[in-house]
């Protein structure tokens, strides 16, 4: 949307023009009590938020992957694993520990009272409002913005920087242990044999932040990516590590079990 706008918010939930679009030119910006302002980024604007190169873990570490016996053995011996979606793990099928309902999203919220409040162009404060889709001369009174964060789906291999039981019991029929050595060839080693099966580029593997999922502006980071965050009351204990891959077809992604013999040559099964 474009041009003057004047906004005296009756109710309680307003969306900020159609799912992508920004409020843009000099605007007025008025809420009643409890009014919201909700912005989704396009699909194009998440694309070149989060399809960067991931800072990813020293290569030399030794990395765990917990796993029913059977899929463990297949890992080790013939070098064959799946590689799951960040979408995928949002099915509660797959059990306590695995499922994530929420998986790939994050929100962040800024609050702004009673007094008026003015965002002028090509100030601080101004870039900060572009983050929830105004943009434009604003004065803005009595609205919470929120701004809905959605990871685009990528493929995702988890594992964990822990050997230890605790981990093991707290995924939902994990049975054994995978110590992975030198991760960061083996990791090289699977975006190979996953190139085999689709067209991929390997954007890293690092650390998840735990964190909620809902963030206040002063809380937020753009480092922060809703592929790498988890929540730390459900998942905290697990001492998740990802290695995430975007695919470069246009095709929808889904699970993939690529194999490799070489895989074997960096694994082991360790009992807890």
């Amino acid at each position: 949307m474009g041009g003057r706008r004047t906004r005296r918010a009756a109710a309680k939930k307003i969306l900020a023009g159609s799912r992508g679009n920004s409020v843009s030119g000099r605007i007025r910006l008025l809420g009643e009590s409890g009014t919201t302002l909700i912005y989704r980024p396009t699909a194009a604007d998440a694309l070149d938020a989060e399809f960067r190169p991931i800072v990813s873990m020293d290569r030399g570490v030794t990395l765990y992957k917990y796993l029913p016996r059977q899929y463990a053995e297949d890992l080790v011996r013939d070098g064959s694993t799946r590689v799951g979606t960040l979408y995928d793990f949002r099915r509660i099928e797959l059990g306590a520990g695995v499922a994530d309902p929420e998986e790939g999203l994050l929100q962040v919220s800024r609050q702004i009272g009673g007094e008026p409040h003015y965002f002028p162009p090509g100030t601080k404060e101004g870039a900060a409002m572009r983050f929830f889709g105004i943009e434009g001369d604003a004065s803005v009174q009595n609205i919470q913005f929120r701004r809905v964060l959605e990871h685009p789906d990528v493929f995702v291999w988890c594992c964990s920087t822990e050997f230890s039981a605790d981990v093991e019991q707290s995924l939902e029929g994990a049975e054994a242990c995978v110590e992975i050595r030198a991760a960061g060839t083996f990791f090289d080693e699977l975006t190979r044999a996953l190139n085999a099966v689709r067209p991929v580029e390997f954007l890293g593997f690092r650390e998840v932040t735990y964190t909620p999922r809902n963030q206040t502006w002063e809380s937020y980071s753009p480092d922060m990516s809703a592929a790498f965050v988890k929540d730390p009351g459900s998942y905290g204990a697990q001492n998740e590590v990802r290695a995430v891959w975007r695919s470069l077809d246009k095709n929808p992604i889904r699970p993939e079990f690529p194999r490799s013999a070489a895989l074997t040559e960096f694994c082991a099964i360790r009992e807890v």
